[in-house]
């Protein structure tokens, strides 16, 4: 699962309520800041509850590039990133919910790592 901003609130639900086995469910939580980890205490209770491996991954975007990445991992190609965040990605199902240029960048970065498209699943706020 990958959640930036107020992305978390659907994926903090799935956490929850998916069936999975410990070890298979895998979160990357992107936001600006330490502070802006909304449900950060909670998330770390459910991970040891759970066996979810959690990254999270703070930092101001990258300048001049279209990435789901921060700032401090600008030498990752995006989709090497995912693919060594997220061990087996292509055999996996993948939830993206957060702001639409950032959605569209982590989507882009799955595909291009060799996730098929059945697999992608897309939760949008718009209004």
């Amino acid at each position: 699962m990958l959640a930036c901003g107020i992305g978390i609130t659907p994926m903090r639900a799935l956490l929850e309520d998916l069936p999975y086995a410990p070890g298979d469910a895998v979160l990357i939580y992107r936001a600006h800041s330490e502070p802006d980890l909304v449900f950060r205490s909670e998330l770390d209770r459910l991970a040891k509850r759970r066996g979810i491996t959690i990254h999270y991954l703070t930092g101001p975007r990258i300048p001049g590039r279209s990435s789901w990445l921060p700032q401090e991992a600008a030498a990752w190609r995006d989709r090497d990133a995912l693919m060594r965040l997220i061990p087996g990605l292509a055999s996996r199902d993948i939830f993206v919910c957060g702001p639409d240029p950032w959605m569209d960048a982590a989507c882009a970065a799955a595909l291009d790592a060799g996730l098929p498209p059945a697999q992608l699943h897309q939760e949008r706020f718009t209004w």
